[in-house]
């Protein structure tokens, strides 16, 4: 399958996700993913299949990753994650806030994120213990996509679970989860159904390992 970009850590793929896996070789250390979730805009592609795709990529990495992480927004429904297949363990929650986080009605809207699977060597992590918080101290300025994700927070995810092997991002969206890959200096697989979004993603990508931002633990 020819990749829509590729450099030296990350490989685009556009395409649906449950047509890509199976062409690809490999195992992933990480899934780092912001999937497409309930409620999500009408630009999202899947937004009306959301629970049949979660429920089918997280069932055909089984075997195929070490963990999987997912990234979603704090007023998104936890019982959503039943579509996740039994066969990925709970490992853990993460609390993704905003130093000035916006607000709807009456709640602060921060993200949150859900690991499943196996946890990394402890002698490989930045710190003794994973952190309950990762905090945004920055502004998101991604405009072109509907539902952009912090750097930070990602960059957080990336420092903490990906530690030798590759990382996947199924839903690449806006690309923020290959940003901080590549400015880390961790190989990842990114595949994204959009093509207006693959083309927002290499845009962000040719700006390579020159973002000086930090990811706050």
């Amino acid at each position: 399958m020819t990749p829509y970009y590729a450099d030296a850590f990350v490989t685009l793929y556009h395409g649906d996700t449950r047509e890509v896996l199976p062409a690809l070789a490999g195992r992933f250390e990480a899934v780092i993913t912001d999937p497409v979730w309930p409620n999500a805009p009408e630009e999202i592609p899947g937004h009306d299949e959301h629970e049949a795709l979660m429920r089918d990529v997280s069932t055909m990495l089984v075997g195929r990753a070490e963990r999987l992480i997912v990234h979603l927004g704090s007023q998104c429904d936890p019982r959503w994650l039943q579509t996740i297949d039994p066969a990925w363990p709970f490992l853990c929650v993460q609390h993704l806030e905003y130093a000035m986080p916006s607000y709807r009605g009456r709640t602060l809207l921060n993200d949150i994120a859900y690991s499943f699977g196996t946890w990394p060597p402890a002698r490989l992590l930045p710190g003794n213990t994973t952190p309950g918080r990762i905090t945004c101290t920055r502004p998101i300025e991604v405009r072109w996509h509907p539902s952009p994700r912090a750097y930070e927070h990602v960059a957080g995810l990336v420092k903490w679970w990906a530690t030798t092997g590759r990382v996947l991002e199924p839903f690449a969206g806006s690309g923020t989860t290959l940003l901080a890959c590549k400015t880390a200096g961790v190989p990842c697989v990114g595949i994204e159904r959009e093509e207006r979004f693959c083309a927002g993603i290499v845009k962000r990508l040719s700006q390579g390992r020159f973002v000086f931002e930090d990811a706050t633990a």
